[in-house]
């Protein structure tokens, strides 16, 4: 059977609600199975890099009002300066490797890509400008004390940024982190080395990580050069797929 047509006014309305649903500029440039499709993907890994973990990705996406800017580096002051927040934000994160020691994680090693999405092409430019305007308050050296478990903590932060080539008419930069973190009341001092790679393309700008993170020593942190070169070449291979 059929269902009994809404009366003229009801109608009226619901013709109005599509019609302005039709013409108003979406939010979102792209879908969230798209974002993520285009985001790093356990087949991008080599096999190499999987120590102890299994083959599995972790994903998230959020839109907006959700959405945060997104950190990037420290000033001499050790403030955080940060991207523009964006339209939609989609999260890829990989665990490579895990040592325990006891009830405690010693050690961690992980890569990870974010889709930064806006509005539209425009925005995304802008806010890729004003990312590079921020960039050049990255400080080589920076030291920070910040509250952590009820006690403050000192950090020692050391960057190194380089302007990657642009390929195919797609800019990039990266970041290189060495983070110090002194031993508090645990006893345990932390070492963090982390390598950020950004790629902007079309409405998005897009960032891969590769981190390490450990209680061990300093020298169980270091990054190596084909971990460093594969978030590189992994950021603009996204960004090509969302071309």
């Amino acid at each position: 059977m059929f269902s009994a047509m809404p009366k003229t006014s009801t109608l009226a309305v619901m013709l109005v609600a599509a019609i302005s649903a039709i013409a108003a500029p979406s939010a979102s440039a792209y879908s969230p199975a798209q974002l993520l499709n285009d985001s790093l993907q356990v087949g991008d890994v080599p096999t190499s890099f999987f120590v102890n973990m299994p083959k599995q990705r972790a994903t998230s996406y959020l839109e907006q009002p959700n959405t945060k800017r997104f950190d990037m580096c420290v000033d001499k002051g050790g403030n955080k300066l940060f991207g523009l927040a964006p339209a939609q934000q989609a999260n890829s994160a990989i665990l490579l490797y895990q040592q325990e020691s006891g009830n405690a994680i010693s050690a961690t090693r992980a890569v990870a890509s974010d889709i930064y999405g806006y509005a539209n092409t425009a925005k995304a430019k802008a806010a890729w400008t004003a990312l590079l305007a921020a960039k050049k308050r990255c400080a080589p050296k920076a030291s920070i004390t910040a509250p952590s478990q009820g006690t403050n903590v000192d950090m020692k932060v050391t960057q190194q940024l380089k302007t990657s080539k642009s390929s195919g008419g797609i800019p990039g930069y990266t970041i290189e982190q060495k983070i110090v973190i002194a031993a508090g009341e645990s006893g345990l001092s932390t070492w963090i080395d982390i390598f950020s790679a950004y790629r902007m393309v079309d409405a998005t700008i897009v960032r891969t990580q590769f981190a390490n993170n450990t209680t061990i020593s300093l020298a169980k942190s270091k990054l190596t050069a084909s971990w460093r070169n594969f978030a590189d070449a992994e950021a603009l291979r996204i960004a090509r797929r969302l071309r």
